[in-house]
């Protein structure tokens, strides 16, 4: 490869770097809050008092702040995805998640945030 071929393939390689970077910094920008939680509920005696502690613990932790919650899905964890309704600051979306945490039917509850393999800065 001569001198002008490697430094188009430079140029092109530094054009790429700069467009990840600012994908990056617009998707920072415009990422919210999580809106959804994950929850892991401690086993019950049956699939009724599991379902009834489900319910009760949602309706608690939910009607302090206005929340509910729309079941998803379950993960392969065994663990349950809910959507909040409405859209909560972060300050109170932090408050819900420590009121579950707190709750002693629940394993652990976290939020449903989307992981990264790269740190933002």
């Amino acid at each position: 490869m001569n001198q002008v071929g490697r430094r188009l393939g430079f140029q092109a390689l530094l054009l790429a770097a700069l467009l990840l970077s600012f994908t990056m910094i617009i998707d920072a920008a415009t990422e919210g809050p999580p809106q959804q939680v994950i929850i892991k509920w401690r086993d019950a005696a049956s699939p009724a008092e599991l379902a009834a502690r489900t319910k009760s613990s949602l309706r608690d932790a939910g009607a302090s702040r206005g929340v509910k919650f729309q079941f998803l899905r379950v993960m392969g964890t065994g663990a349950s995805v809910y959507k909040l309704d409405p859209v909560l600051a972060p300050r109170d979306f932090d408050a819900l998640l420590k009121t579950l945490q707190a709750d002693p039917h629940v394993e652990y509850a976290e939020a449903d945030g989307m992981m990264r393999t790269m740190p933002r800065s």
